[in-house]
């Protein structure tokens, strides 16, 4: 299903959208046939005499199939990679999941398809989503714990969610784009506004780790980090944090941010080391997840 939608879609608003842009559709037409509502069914989303038929497209297009794709890439991830990993009976191999790479996929084509500039809302609006997603299932992580306490399911769990970080990281990176600074007061700016705050929200998942730690690994706040950075290098703020950051103080800031990773993971080894010296039987933590 997935992807025959993925084949086909693009290839459609390819087609669709030139003969549509700049035809007007009577807004009482329009909402007796539902193409204003929105994501959640409610109320109408234009209350004008008249709706822009490319924004009824771009809005369908935007509720009905990317925001639901990456609301799904979370579930979808875990239920599959669970289901793959804790699968013992032959036959229950055979059940057919959507999964991350097929939605990946999907959200991947559709925005290539939709690469002007006045498709960046829509872009935006995606990178929001993807964002949001990211930050939650960072902040709703389980506890850290070493990993030998961990029950088989708690270590396919967390080999789950690994990849479901890196699916959302993706997707956003997909949507990230470069635009004219937007005049003040407009959806477009409030959007921009809203993308940064959540992106400032994520920064603040990273700065747990003076305080605990943000539950991820290197490799998983190498992900996220490439998110934030990539943000500002396309002139998107980072809360506060004004974009098109300096190519030199990004650089420096990275290979800060992969020196202080590398003193750790040494650190983490020399404590390994000593332990073994002290006690014959003790092991250090895996590097890698091992179920």
């Amino acid at each position: 299903m997935l992807d025959g939608i993925e084949r086909i879609l693009p290839d459609v608003l390819r087609t669709v959208i030139p003969a549509v842009n700049g035809a007007f559709i009577d807004s009482s037409t329009a909402t007796r046939l539902q193409w204003l509502a929105n994501s959640a069914g409610d109320d109408p989303i234009h209350t004008s005499e008249s709706a822009s038929a490319l924004d009824i497209v771009l809005a369908r297009v935007t509720t009905r199939i990317l925001v639901p794709a990456i609301h799904a890439l979370v579930p979808c991830t875990l239920t599959k990679t669970e289901h793959m990993l804790s699968a013992i009976q032959p036959e229950s191999s055979k059940r057919d999941f959507a999964d991350g790479p097929q939605l990946l996929s999907l959200i991947s084509a559709v925005l290539d398809a939709l690469t002007g500039p006045q498709y960046i809302t829509l872009h935006d609006l995606v990178a929001l989503e993807a964002v949001r997603e990211l930050t939650s299932l960072i902040v709703d992580r389980p506890p850290s714990l070493p990993h030998a306490q961990l029950t088989p399911a708690q270590r396919i769990h967390r080999i789950a969610r690994k990849d479901a970080l890196y699916f959302l990281c993706d997707a956003a990176l997909l949507a990230f784009h470069r635009s004219a600074s937007a005049s003040p007061g407009t959806p477009e700016e409030m959007l921009r506004t809203a993308l940064a705050e959540a992106l400032g929200d994520l920064a603040l998942t990273q700065s747990n780790r003076e305080s605990g730690g943000s539950g991820l690994d290197i490799v998983e706040e190498s992900l996220v980090m490439v998110v934030l950075e990539r943000a500002w290098s396309v002139g998107i703020r980072v809360g506060h944090i004004g974009g098109d950051v300096d190519d030199g103080k990004m650089i420096a800031s990275h290979h800060d941010v992969h020196e202080r990773d590398v003193d750790i993971a040494m650190m983490d080894v020399d404590t390994a080391e000593k332990a073994k010296e002290g006690q014959p039987w003790a092991i250090s933590e895996p590097s890698s997840e091992v179920l």
